[in-house]
């Protein structure tokens, strides 16, 4: 009798572990705090952002084209503030230079497509480049989504805040939307009716489908995407002396971006030359290079 005691008495030990241990399991399974980090809270924090983190931008120069300092800087601009999974340069010729180089020796995660410029719209002839540029644009992001920028927007904190938006676009006035930068998801409705307008598009009207439309379109749907009225292009092209005059000092603090309207400026810079550039312009561009707009 004392013996089968005993095999009693080690089976009601087994039976009470396996129970202790069952527990511990189902409510280390059932308790998420104890595992905040699973796949399922992943795929619901990027579920969040609608505009994926890739930057796109359009190189329609001819070959043997050097990438200006101005270009390095927004690119760079694009790279530390922005941490983007992927630029897109789409290019009917790859750049090339001295600041391209420069550029790629950080280790960008940059990819080159090719794309020549589009002659037509919706079987309407396109001659000037800057418009060729407008509608492939629309396209890329139609098809791709993610962060469109010309190359003379300087970038200047993350855009992580607006990704939640389906499309977020910066106003030039109340009447222009300034298509230098734009956040879009792929697909979307906004750049749909904004393509549309081009079916009467001509080369002779310079801002009506890439400014004036667009804006007439956010007025009719306002609930098709976000503006930001004073932080993508501000100072915008009436108030350019704000950005290049010595002296005349701009707050950007509360800037996304700027975009430097540059095909009206002819000077070219390099890292030393705007060490004591008393300008907008110096102070921005400090800041990307250098780390701080102070004057050194």
């Amino acid at each position: 009798m004392a013996i089968r005691l005993v095999d009693w008495s080690k089976f009601v030990l087994v039976v009470l572990v396996g129970v202790v241990v069952i527990s511990y399991f189902y409510h280390l399974r059932g308790n998420p705090k104890l595992h905040p980090a699973t796949p399922r809270a992943t795929q619901h924090a990027h579920q969040q952002y609608f505009v994926p983190k890739v930057v796109h931008v359009l190189w329609f120069y001819p070959e043997g084209t050097s990438l200006r300092f101005h270009q390095f800087i927004s690119l760079l601009s694009v790279h530390k503030f922005l941490q983007p999974d992927e630029i897109v340069v789409w290019n009917s010729h790859a750049p090339e230079g001295p600041w391209w180089n420069a550029f790629l020796l950080r280790s960008p995660p940059v990819t080159l497509r090719h794309l020549d410029p589009p002659e037509t719209v919706f079987d309407r002839p396109i001659n000037i480049t800057e418009h060729k540029a407008d509608v492939a644009r629309i396209q890329v992001l139609l098809r791709h989504g993610g962060i469109y920028l010309d190359l003379d927007v300087i970038i200047l904190r993350s855009f992580d805040s607006l990704l939640k938006h389906d499309v977020t676009m910066g106003a030039e006035s109340p009447d222009l939307l300034g298509s230098g930068l734009i956040l879009s998801k792929a697909d979307s409705t906004f750049l749909k009716l904004w393509l549309e307008t081009y079916r009467n598009f001509t080369d002779g009207d310079w801002n009506r489908f890439s400014v004036r439309k667009p804006m007439e379109i956010a007025k009719a749907h306002p609930d098709l995407l976000h503006i930001e009225w004073f932080g993508f292009h501000r100072p915008n092209w009436f108030e350019r002396e704000w950005i290049y005059s010595t002296g005349l000092l701009w707050d950007w603090s509360e800037n996304f971006a700027m975009h430097l309207w540059y095909r009206t400026h002819d000077t070219e810079y390099e890292p030393e030359s705007i060490r004591k550039l008393n300008s907008t312009l110096g102070e921005v561009f400090r800041f990307v290079f250098y780390g701080s707009g102070n004057i050194t």
